[in-house]
């Protein structure tokens, strides 16, 4: 087990106020798992992932909180790798400096074809020698990843890892987290877009206020879903040609239809799973609390 997290509670006193940001939450992720939890501004989602990394402690009347079957802040550091919402870096410092001194703290030695290989890989290959503070946001971000992955860690946590960043951008990240899995590694990362969970999540949680609204697989969803085709042209018994829409319940029913498409000769514009409907149900809900 990755993560076991019973019961976890956390609150804050602001302005005289106690704010609940974790309540009873409780999961688990087991190895090779993508997790994407979604939430709008103050679900809890950044409280979260600060207590699993030992950042910040846990409510005094959380349950069991077990990260590699160790409490928070007591597993090795090189085991995980984290990017938080707004990384924020030495100002002086370069950026092949700042990779340097993140494999230092690891534990896991100076490697100059890792530091070179890591900044090729967010795209920073051509600003290795420039300092942190000339650095745009979107170029602080993929900063931010590359510290988070440089050591190789077997758990990656990535607080809004899309912020600030361009499409090219988005699509390191993506190619990255599906490349991370395929290695056998697990990650969670937090997310406001709903396309970005269905396009690289094996499972998913929707948390909001504190609470988990949702936590299920993606194979669940789809089993559970309702897939729309969108067409153009013109279908098996119909006289007019246009944009047509059909929904199928199931995988089976999904192919025979794009057959049907194919054999015809119309032409797919696009095909929804459903997931995003149903994950946006429990994202309103939970806003409308």
């Amino acid at each position: 087990m990755i993560i076991e997290i019973e019961n976890c509670e956390k609150t804050f006193k602001k302005n005289f106020r106690t704010i609940h940001a974790l309540k009873g939450v409780s999961f688990r992720v087991v190895k090779n798992k993508i997790l994407g939890i979604l939430g709008p501004n103050g679900a809890g989602k950044t409280t979260l992932l600060k207590i699993i990394t030992g950042i910040i402690q846990p409510g005094m009347n959380s349950g069991k909180i077990l990260i590699f079957n160790k409490k928070p802040g007591e597993f090795e550091k090189q085991r995980l790798g984290f990017l938080p919402e707004n990384p924020e870096f030495f100002k002086n410092i370069t950026a092949y400096e700042l990779l340097e001194f993140s494999l230092k703290i690891t534990g896991t030695g100076f490697s100059k074809d890792r530091i070179v290989e890591v900044l090729e890989k967010v795209g920073l290959e051509g600003e290795r020698n420039e300092r942190v503070k000339t650095f745009s946001k979107g170029m602080r971000q993929r900063m931010g990843i590359a510290q988070a992955i440089i050591h190789s860690p077997e758990l990656l946590i990535l607080d809004e890892p899309m912020s600030g960043l361009d499409p090219l951008g988005r699509r390191m990240v993506i190619d990255l987290i599906r490349d991370y899995h395929r290695k056998g590694k697990t990650i969670l990362f937090s997310t406001h877009d709903l396309d970005d969970i269905e396009a690289l999540c094996t499972d998913v949680m929707v948390l909001n206020h504190g609470e988990i609204l949702l936590e299920k697989s993606l194979r669940e969803l789809r089993a559970h879903g309702t897939y729309k085709i969108e067409v153009e042209g013109k279908a098996e018994g119909e006289h007019e040609k246009g944009k047509q829409v059909f929904a199928v319940t199931d995988g089976g029913e999904l192919w025979a239809k794009l057959e049907e498409i194919r054999r015809t000769g119309m032409q797919l514009i696009k095909v929804q799973s459903g997931i995003g409907e149903q994950l946006e149900s429990y994202y309103k809900e939970g806003r409308a609390k």
